[in-house]
C-alpha cells in the first residue's frame, strides 16, 4: 500500500519533467528565442490529474493572451510620449482586478510586463507578445497532453482515495475527542479539512474530464455532511468533559465511536425494521436539531449585520 502511494506521488513529478524537457526541445528545434519560457509554462501547468492540467493550461493561455493583448495596445501610448509608469499603471490595474476575480489569470500581469519591457530593450512589443503567446501555449499544450497520455489517473479514483483519507481522519478525530485528547482531535480535523478542500477542488476541475459526475457529487455531499457532524460531535465531547457529564464514563457512546468496517456495516443492514426505524428517527431528530441551531445562529448573525 505504502509503495503504491509513493509511486503515485512520483508519477506526476515524472510527468512534469517529461513535459518541461519536451517543451524545451520543441521550442529549441524551431529556434524560438526563449525556449525556457515553454519549459517554465509546462512546469506551472503540470497537474496530477488531466482535468486539473487542462483547466490550468486554459487559464494560463487565456491569461497570457489577455495580458499580452492589453499591454500591446497600451504600448502604442508611447507614440504620444506618455510616461512608462502611467502606461504600466493603466495596464496592470485591470489585469489586477482580473487576477483577483480568477486566480488562474495571475499570469496576465506577468505577460503584460514582459511585453511592455520589450520595446525599451530593443525587441518590439508585437514580437514579444507573439513569442510569449506561442511559447506559453506550447508549454501548456504539452503539459496537458502528458497528463492525458503518460500514466494518467482518473478523477474518480483520486476522489475515492481522498474520501477514504477524510473518513479515516474524522473517525480518528472522534476517537481522540472521546479520549479527551483535544490537541490530537484538532490536528486530525485540520488534516481532514485539507483533504476535503483537495477533494472539492478536484471535483471542480473534473468537469474537464469524462468522469462520473453523479458519483463525484455524491462523495462531495457525504464528505461535507461528515465534516459537519464530526465537528459538532467533537465540540459536544469537549463541552461534556468541561461539565463532567457522567455519560463519558459509560460505554454507551463506544459503539458510535468505533471505526466502521465492512462486517459491521453488513450487520447493521441486517437489523430488524423496528430497530432501523428507531435509528432513523434518532438521526432525523439529531439532524433537525443541528438545522435549528444553524438557522438560529445565521438569523442572529444577520440581525447583527
Amino acid at each position: 500500500m505504502l509503495r503504491s502511494r509513493a509511486l503515485a506521488r512520483c508519477v506526476p513529478q515524472l510527468r512534469m519533467v517529461a513535459a518541461a524537457v519536451l517543451s524545451f526541445g520543441i521550442a529549441a528545434a524551431v529556434h524560438l528565442p526563449e525556449a525556457y519560457w515553454a519549459a517554465l509554462s509546462a512546469i506551472i501547468v503540470a497537474r496530477p490529474l488531466p482535468g486539473a492540467a487542462l483547466q490550468a493550461g486554459a487559464d494560463r493561455f487565456a491569461g497570457t493572451l489577455l495580458g499580452a493583448g492589453i499591454a500591446l495596445g497600451m504600448s502604442f501610448a508611447r507614440m504620444w510620449q506618455v510616461p512608462d509608469i502611467v502606461i504600466l499603471l493603466a495596464t496592470l490595474a485591470p489585469l489586477g482586478v482580473l487576477a483577483a476575480w480568477r486566480e488562474g489569470y495571475r499570469t496576465a500581469p506577468i505577460a503584460a510586463v514582459i511585453v511592455l519591457s520589450a520595446e525599451p530593450a530593443g525587441y518590439g512589443a508585437v514580437n514579444a507578445a507573439l513569442l510569449r503567446i506561442v511559447e506559453i501555449g506550447l508549454g501548456a499544450a504539452i503539459a496537458v497532453a502528458m497528463s492525458w497520455i503518460l500514466l494518467p489517473r482518473r478523477s474518480e479514483d483520486e476522489a475515492e482515495a481522498l474520501s477514504r483519507d477524510v473518513l479515516d481522519l474524522q473517525i480518528a478525530a472522534l476517537q481522540a475527542a472521546s479520549n479527551s485528547d483535544k490537541a490530537l482531535a484538532r490536528k486530525l480535523q485540520d488534516e481532514a479539512r485539507v483533504q476535503t478542500r483537495n477533494l472539492f477542488r478536484l471535483i471542480q476541475t473534473s468537469r474537464w474530464e469524462r468522469s462520473d459526475k453523479e458519483r463525484l457529487a455524491q462523495l462531495q455531499s457525504f464528505v461535507g455532511r461528515l465534516s459537519g457532524s464530526v465537528t459538532f460531535a467533537v465540540r459536544a465531547f469537549h463541552e461534556a468533559e468541561h461539565t463532567g457529564n457522567p455519560v463519558l464514563s459509560s460505554d454507551a457512546l463506544r459503539p458510535l465511536i468505533e471505526p466502521q468496517n465492512g462486517e459491521r456495516v453488513a450487520a447493521q443492514r441486517q437489523k430488524s425494521l423496528p430497530e432501523r426505524h428507531r435509528v432513523q428517527a434518532h438521526a432525523l431528530h439529531y439532524a433537525l436539531n443541528m438545522a435549528a441551531r444553524d438557522i438560529g445562529e445565521l438569523s442572529t448573525a444577520l440581525r447583527k449585520a
